[in-house]
């Protein structure tokens, strides 16, 4: 396993966002369909709210490759959590099993996850430590989001009317297809496009160690 390998799945996870972005645009952008047709408003809603959640699960999948790969660069912290000796021979298959097999975990939210990731990946290759308070933020308003839209209950709708609250000053709340197609999609594009900085911003820490 080579650091070539942690940058290939930033550039595939990167490519697939890029991907979203502009097949959502289109769907706004369709001059194709009449835009006061209410069935067509309706489909384009259900659209960009499913590609909002096919990038959760691209970033959710993304995230748990490169929590594998950092740990392979340097598979001393975990070795120590699991209490192992230093000379154990560890591999993809083994570390992958090792974290994820005994119970479910996800990364995908980096501010909970930093304690986690600590104890396993080394100091030097914990490319969460570089990614800014602001995107943070926005991945944390997007699963609120891909909550809602996952269970449609009324802690979530609450949560994230909350987040419209904190983030935009809406006053009401609003259907997340709704939200992500106004003023020609800059939410979903803005929101979307973070998964990708975020990734720019670890390669970029990653870049400096190799």
């Amino acid at each position: 396993m080579s650091k070539k390998s942690v940058l290939e799945n930033h550039k595939k996870f990167e490519t697939d966002i890029e991907s979203i972005i502009k097949y959502g645009l289109g769907i706004i952008d369709d001059k194709s369909l009449h835009k006061k047709e209410k069935r067509v408003e309706k489909e384009k809603f259900m659209l960009l709210e499913a590609l909002l959640l096919r990038s959760c699960a691209l970033w959710e999948s993304f995230m748990e490759n490169e929590v594998v790969f950092l740990v392979n660069l340097e598979p001393n912290n975990l070795k120590n959590e699991m209490g192992l000796p230093k000379n154990t021979k560890l591999n993809l298959k083994l570390i992958r099993a090792m974290i994820f097999s005994d119970r479910y975990r996800d990364y995908y939210n980096i501010k909970q996850s930093k304690s986690s990731l600590n104890k396993i990946i080394a100091v030097r290759y914990n490319l969460s430590k570089n990614i800014e308070k602001e995107r943070i933020e926005k991945i944390s308003f997007i699963y609120k989001m891909r909550n809602y839209l996952s269970h449609y209950s009324a802690f979530s709708r609450k949560k994230l009317f909350i987040a419209y609250q904190n983030m935009f000053n809406y006053k009401k709340f609003q259907e997340p297809g709704a939200f992500l197609m106004k003023q020609k999609g800059k939410y979903f594009e803005s929101l979307i496009h973070n998964f990708k900085l975020v990734s720019i911003s670890m390669k970029q820490k990653l870049k400096e160690e190799i």
